[in-house]
């Protein structure tokens, strides 16, 4: 995406190829290139001003304004030499913008910039991809390459000609004030309109059906469009998940095929010491990554060219426990009533629960003890945590230069950093959105041939569920009570589900049957070579005992950016070759 100005007809030059679609501005530059199925960019002309939208986008788009609309795309403005871009407020479609030939062009994957200005990974920032589960916010917003920066969900980039470009606030979440009958209604309605952007009567596509309501409920909306459905489970190692029974009683009322893919069968057909992953960022897991791959090849055999998962369904429609805190003052017998319950649930002592409801730090001092806690032990499983996100914690092997780059980082985060809502609770959903958002694009690389599609990461679908009660959302007498409620008239008399499997069993026995190959990765670790990683430390975790699968949960995402690190080096390395 290029502003209207002669610098930005020099820097068209490096993306332009023969295989590459051209939108120019009314002068004759161009103004998009790209690749794109055609009815995946809309370009609407309307008083001077022209609008792009690119992605899933509704049949005819121009008839409401963007913001209004179902689907989930990028929305690129051109008035003049002026340019603004963004993406989406959930995070699932990204903004990215370097300088190049000395003007600032715009694109939704930031490999493309980095190699148009030849840039190399940003070490701090790779380094903080060895955080495990999630990197913490605001540090997942940034961009892995320097000279590359990356837009926030919630702005939108201003581009005057070859002048510099700004951000402007362009999202904010909305008040959870809604009560949940109405905010389950509305949150129903638009999860309908997002399936309805992708589906067509007759169209063959495939869904996931793992058993859970979030998977299940797209399934039957799919359904009620008259799609063709194939879907697909994947069967869990761990014979103690309920996830099978769910998802058969759930195919009994679906028609179509249903498939199930043994995980065990995927990892066996990929060498993970030869593996480079294609994606944008690392892939948060290499079980899920090499499972995705072996299933988009099954769904794309019989026909499918785009699949439907259910991935955001719990981080839009839930809400973290720290809503407790939020509500302290202003509810406190609702605020009482729910700590006693998630108390018996989690066993947390009443001192546990009264000290972790003290946490009046703001947000910068929360962000500010977070670098300073990275090498502290970590806290037990399900202890309350009610700051403005998660104990964050480097794994062992990250050596202390990786530490302190991420400590700074940190630090300079805490001296101006603001957060995405007012309550710690909306806060962090967001930041859970956009972490989800983050995983769900990077999966979305890896699926050859097939396009994949997240309706719960829509716009409209996520304000929707952000705009229902706080503690509507979190209340723990019902399980999953914003997406139960919208659910119940979509699945009807399908019984209410209220687990939720566990998969510590899969990634255990998935390293296991790989340890060899991972070991192997020790040998050569770019990472080592950058001084961010002790490569004995890994080994050593890699064959040590874990019965929590924790430390293999960390030791896989650092896997995970070692291979990005060596697809992103070595695509680097043949491009100076070259020249």
């Amino acid at each position: 995406m290029l502003p209207d100005c002669a610098a930005a007809t020099a820097a068209a030059q490096l993306f332009l190829a023969p295989h590459r679609q051209v939108v120019r501005h009314p002068s004759g530059r161009p103004w998009l290139v790209g690749a794109w199925p055609a009815d995946r960019l809309a370009v609407i002309d309307r008083d001077g001003v022209r609008t792009a939208l690119f992605g899933q986008l509704p049949e005819r788009p121009a008839v409401e304004p963007p913001d209004r609309l179902p689907g989930s795309f990028h929305v690129a403005t051109a008035s003049g030499e002026r340019l603004r871009v963004r993406g989406t407020a959930s995070g699932l479609r990204r903004v990215y913008y370097a300088r190049v030939r000395g003007v600032v062009v715009a694109s939704d994957q930031a490999r493309v910039l980095a190699a148009a200005i030849g840039a190399a990974p940003d070490p701090a920032t790779v380094a903080a991809q060895l955080f495990a589960p999630n990197l913490p916010h605001p540090l997942s917003l940034d961009s892995l390459w320097l000279g590359v920066s990356a837009l926030p969900p919630d702005h939108l980039l201003v581009v005057d000609g070859a002048g510099p470009a700004r951000t402007e606030r362009w999202w904010s979440p909305p008040a959870p004030a809604g009560s949940l009958a109405e905010g389950a209604a509305l949150l129903r309605d638009r999860l309908r309109a997002a399936v309805g952007v992708r589906v067509r009567a007759g169209q063959r596509i495939s869904a996931d059906l793992s058993g859970g309501v979030d998977s299940t409920t797209l399934c039957l909306l799919a359904a009620e469009q008259g799609a063709e459905l194939v879907t697909v489970r994947v069967a869990p190692v761990d014979p103690a998940s309920d996830d099978p029974v769910w998802a058969q009683r759930a195919a009994d009322r679906l028609p179509g095929e249903h498939l199930v893919v043994d995980p065990t069968a995927a990892w066996a057909a990929v060498d993970w010491s030869e593996l480079a992953t294609p994606a944008e960022e690392p892939v948060g897991g290499l079980l899920t990554q090499t499972v995705l791959g072996h299933l988009a090849g099954l769904v794309s055999d019989r026909g499918s060219r785009l699949h439907l998962a259910g991935y955001g369904g719990d981080e839009v429609t839930g809400v973290s426990r720290v809503y407790l805190r939020d509500l302290l003052w202003r509810r406190p017998v609702t605020v009482l009533r729910h700590l006693s319950g998630h108390r018996a649930l989690r066993r947390w002592s009443i001192a546990t629960a009264v000290r972790a409801l003290s946490d009046r730090r703001s947000y910068r001092r929360w962000l500010a003890d977070t670098a300073a806690q990275l090498r502290d032990p970590p806290l037990p499983d399900g202890a309350p945590q009610f700051g403005w996100g998660g104990a964050a914690r480097l794994p062992a092997w990250a050596t202390t230069a990786a530490v302190e780059l991420v400590r700074d980082r940190l630090m300079r985060a805490a001296l101006a950093g603001e957060p995405v809502a007012d309550s710690r609770a909306q806060h962090r959903a967001v930041a859970a959105v956009w972490t989800t958002a983050q995983a769900a694009r990077q999966l979305g690389q890896i699926m050859p041939g097939v396009e994949l599609a997240v309706p719960y990461l829509d716009d409209q679908v996520v304000a929707a569920a952000l705009a229902v009660d706080l503690a509507e959302r979190g209340t723990p007498y019902r399980y999953k009570p914003l997406l139960a409620a919208a659910a119940r008239p979509v699945v009807g008399d399908l019984p209410e589900r209220t687990t939720k499997a566990k998969f510590t069993a899969d990634g255990l026995a998935g390293v296991r049957q790989h340890r060899a190959q991972l070991l192997e990765l020790c040998d050569e670790l770019r990472l080592a070579r950058l001084g961010l990683v002790n490569a004995a430390a890994l080994r050593a975790a890699l064959v040590g005992l874990d019965p929590t699968g924790r430390v293999l949960m960390a030791a896989e995402q650092t896997v995970s950016a070692e291979l990005w690190l060596r697809a992103a080096t070595e695509t680097e390395e043949r491009r100076v070759a070259a020249a």
